[in-house]
């Protein structure tokens, strides 16, 4: 009980899970208003909700028509058996009936992987709390009893249980609400076979309990990955287990990122603890791995083998810990010892700078921190896709007219568009004379196959016609409303197809403010010791005696302090760029920005290159004064906590408002 109090109930335990909760609900209400989320709905779902029994039943009859197939008639093969496997299981889906519904939120809340990394990063909190003897050098004391070996290790695994239980519950309950409010309609008690994504989920399962199964995984897997660390702790008492335990999972990482489901090894693409964390939605794909010559489920074998290792790690941190008596032990690592003492005789002399610059980055972590929000913002946002959402027909007009607007072009644009129309009321005329023709064949018993091939050659070309006159339209638009504003302010205005610049500039607003607020935590977390670190370590009079402890000191700091928000504001910033630029190419970047529909009142003259430099260095020093600020909450702050908390009431909680109110009046 008292490692329970010390551990999930203390001070820094609880405002640690008060911040993460709230950032990650803040990021949820983010990816709900996010323009990227694609799901099927309208008549594509009700199509799919029509056609899943048939889909079931065609599923069944090609593994009949296959078993009956001598190649794969022999019982003692995997082939076989797969077969027979797949036949059952799709034919136990025949009872389940679709329900049509609102599906967006809950495919917004299924692959949200901010909930495994804060799940993650909690557990191994609560690990790393482990380690309080070893640092307050206590160790040898705490191991002189037999409840201060085996008792207290049960007692921490229990502890570790239960605290990354309790936190899941917490982030995943919390979400809940959020996308239920945001798309009301979230039915949960349908079948979860009525999202199109988990039509091969075999389970008789409503979409809530399919949520508490994926939660249940997630918890599960952050539960092994803590034991795991915790187990490298009692192999070695340095920074050597942390290195080590992200070695292990780094490799994880690769097996999933790099297995393909067809090689032969696939069975580690998904019994994997990277998948199990951040992909359980993979499991939802019916795929049977090969597993002693007999199909097995993926998710089921992933499962089982998690079990399994909890129950191994736990034992061998149990005998692990209740063997490490309070005895000398001699270096396990001489030859590191060895070298360390040669660098350290041979290492040039730091200046004050680059001294500053070690201690910031490295002692307070500084630079991980920052490639951990860069990467979150990077992984966040590849959750979901862009997508190219234009019209063809409106595409090869743009490229057919693209450039400077000038009178020739516009009557251009009108000729070729009353060529079309006129061409449309050609064609239509026509299928009029041969529906009549049909008409008249049908009352006489003529054979009607000429004309009805006819009928769908015209329906089709008049189709055809009427897609490309309304792409034609939307450009005729778009290039008398530049000639107006060319005419009005005297500039020369372009036509060009703007999709790729009102995307990064206008319509994915959401994403922006998600990236402000991934730049303000970063540099929170990233430069909340920058003052405070002395004040709390009592060396701040100390540094005080000299000149250079402190206008010079304070230089440095604030020097080191603008670097990293720079680098940080860029670094996010840059991820939208790229991936909108991936999906829809940028093109004429010397353009004039007025060109733009959403920039059209830009008041000074400028190239699109231009304005986005501008767009850029302008989030820049934003990022700027929110380092400098949170330097001047650090100079007030007695600790590092201390000053994060503070950061986060007074800077982040005030962003998120002034978001949500501008996304209000959007």
């Amino acid at each position: 009980m008292t490692e329970i109090k010390r551990v999930l109930l203390g001070r820094k335990s609880l405002t640690l899970l008060w911040i993460v909760w709230i950032l990650h609900g803040i990021f949820f209400f983010y990816q709900c208003n996010n323009v990227k989320q694609e799901t099927l709905s309208d008549e594509a779902l009700a199509s799919y909700v029509s056609g899943y029994s048939a889909y079931l039943e065609e599923v069944v009859a090609n593994a009949d028509e296959m078993l009956e197939n001598p190649l794969f008639s022999n019982s003692g093969t995997y082939v076989y058996r797969n077969l027979v496997k797949t036949r059952a299981d799709f034919a136990s889906l025949l009872s389940v009936t679709p329900v049509y519904g609102e599906n967006r939120g809950i495919m917004t809340a299924i692959p949200y992987q901010l909930t495994g990394y804060v799940l993650l990063l909690m557990g191994i909190y609560y690990v790393l709390c482990f380690m309080a003897e070893r640092q307050k050098g206590l160790y040898l004391l705490v191991r002189c009893t037999y409840q201060g070996r085996f008792c207290l290790s049960l007692q921490r695994i229990c502890t570790l249980l239960l605290g990354i239980f309790g936190c899941g519950c917490l982030f995943f309950l919390s979400i809940l609400p959020i996308f239920l409010l945001r798309f009301p309609g979230s039915d949960l008690s349908r079948p979860i076979q009525s999202i199109p994504e988990f039509s091969g989920v075999l389970s008789h399962v409503s979409i809530g309990g399919y949520l508490c199964i994926l939660a249940l995984r997630r918890i599960l897997g952050c539960i092994v990955t803590c034991m795991l660390l915790y187990f490298c702790m009692s192999l070695l008492r340095s920074t050597l287990c942390v290195v080590l335990f992200l070695g292990l999972f780094f490799c994880e990482y690769l097996l999933y990122a790099l297995l393909l489901p067809t090689d032969q090894l696939c069975i580690l693409k998904y019994v994997n603890l990277y998948t199990l964390i951040f992909h359980p939605q993979d499991y939802a794909h019916y795929y049977n791995v090969n597993l002693f010559g007999y199909p097995r489920l993926t998710g089921s074998c992933s499962d089982a083998v998690a079990i399994g290792a909890f129950v191994v790690f736990s034992l061998l941190c149990l005998w692990q810990f209740t063997r490490q008596y309070p005895k000398a032990e001699g270096n396990r690592f001489p030859l590191f010892d060895r070298i360390a003492a040669l660098w350290s005789r041979k290492k040039p002399l730091l200046t004050p700078f680059l001294w500053e610059c070690k201690k910031i980055l490295f002692s307070q972590k500084a630079l991980w921190i920052l490639l951990f929000f860069i990467y979150l913002a990077w992984s966040s946002s590849n959750e979901v896709s862009y997508r190219d959402w234009r019209s063809i027909y409106v595409v090869k007009w743009y490229h057919t007219y693209e450039g400077p607007i000038t009178e020739k072009k516009l009557n251009d644009i009108e000729k070729q568009k009353e060529k079309l129309e006129n061409k449309l009321e050609r064609l239509e005329a026509s299928l009029k004379r041969q529906n009549e023709l049909m008409e008249e064949y049908s009352q006489k018993g003529y054979e009607t196959f000429g004309v009805e091939s006819n009928i769908g050659k015209l329906q089709a070309a008049i189709s055809e016609y009427q897609r490309n006159i309304r792409g034609i339209s939307q450009v005729q638009e778009h290039a008398l409303a530049n000639a107006e504003l060319s005419k009005k302010r005297g500039i020369p205005v372009d036509l060009l197809d703007p999709a790729c610049y009102e995307m990064l500039l206008s319509m994915d607003y959401q994403t922006v403010q998600k990236n402000y607020l991934y730049v303000l935590l970063a540099i929170i977390f990233a430069c909340s010791g920058v003052m405070s670190r002395e004040t709390s370590s009592n060396m701040k009079p100390t540094l005080r005696v000299l000149y250079k402890g402190r206008w010079q000191l304070l230089i440095r700091k604030l020097l080191i302090v603008l670097a990293l928000s720079a680098v940080c504001a860029l670094s996010i910033h840059l991820v939208q760029y790229f991936q909108i630029g991936r999906v829809i190419p940028y093109h004429s970047p010397d353009a004039i920005a007025q060109s733009i529909p959403c920039l059209r009142y830009l008041p000074v003259l400028m190239t699109i290159r231009t304005y986005i430099i501008f767009l850029f260095i302008f989030r820049v020093l934003i990022a700027f004064l929110l380092g400098v600020a949170v330097m001047a909450i650090s100079h007030y702050g007695k600790s590092r906590s201390n000053t994060i908390a503070l950061s986060i009431f007074l800077l982040a909680i005030p962003m998120v408002l002034l978001s949500y109110f501008f996304l209000a009046i959007r």
